[in-house]
């Protein structure tokens, strides 16, 4: 899901900055560019700069989420230790009656 993320963000940085070469050249070829076709291009680059920002946050939002589940996996990690120090503890305490009731 991150490579993809990231392939998309690539995308809409490629597309940011295309807008943002249109916008120059329209402006080097004709400083009469219709108004209209400015505020296209400014609104497309808005456009690409907040879906940047969305995937941006859902970004970091896996990371989060990866973190959490590590953060998880180490808990089970212990408790798993602990039940097992646990059983090692009552094999000992079995050996040790056994050798008492001898």
């Amino acid at each position: 899901k991150r490579d993809s993320m990231e392939a998309e963000i690539t995308t809409l940085k490629l597309g940011l900055h295309h807008a943002n070469e249109t916008v120059k050249t329209l402006q080097k070829q004709d400083r009469g560019v219709p108004s209209k076709i400015f505020n296209y291009v400014t609104e497309q680059m808005l456009e690409f700069q907040k879906d940047n920002a969305a995937l941006h946050k859902d970004l970091i939002n896996v990371e989060v989420m990866k973190a959490t589940i590590e953060e998880k996996r180490r808990e089970c990690d212990k408790f798993h230790k602990e039940g097992l120090d646990l059983k090692l503890k009552i094999l000992h305490l079995q050996a040790e009656t056994k050798d008492l009731a001898r």
